[in-house]
């Protein structure tokens, strides 16, 4: 088994709003920040593992209504505005970026990540920012 959660969906956040959040690195790590998020992100409570070398886990987050509309946290609690036109994270993100940057969709760049990198393939679901707010979408790999 590859994963033990999800590593995109849709949260409630604690102003009424909703983001997307997704997670790249170790699955304990990452499970421990989507918790961190959910519980209201206080810098106090960080969790401990992101202060491993190995083990600690990326949270990127997706908001609707705050700008820079894309951040990271990352080894501490401090969050990072992303601002590129277009990102990718994880071990597939080289091909991810390649792709992107010639053009291609994201769905299209993870498709190509997911066909060159061995530690990647676990499908694909994409949450797109509508009018309406945030959707998800699953593609095939």
């Amino acid at each position: 088994m590859r994963f033990l959660h999800d590593k995109i969906g849709i949260y409630e956040n604690h102003y009424g709003g909703r983001n997307a959040l997704a997670t790249t690195g170790n699955n304990d790590s990452a499970r421990a920040m989507l918790d961190w998020w959910n519980r209201g992100y206080t810098p106090g409570e960080f969790p401990k593992c992101q202060e491993s070398d190995e083990c600690w886990a990326r949270l990127i987050i997706m908001s609707t209504c705050e700008w820079p509309n894309v951040w990271t946290v990352e080894r501490t609690p401090s969050q990072i505005p992303v601002y590129p036109a277009f990102m990718a994270w994880g071990l597939g993100a080289e091909y991810a970026m390649a792709v992107m940057w010639m053009g291609a969709h994201a769905v299209d760049a993870v498709r190509a990540a997911n066909s060159l990198s061995i530690y990647c393939g676990c499908g694909i679901k994409v949450v797109r920012s509508t009018t309406d707010g945030l959707v998800e979408e699953v593609f095939n790999a």
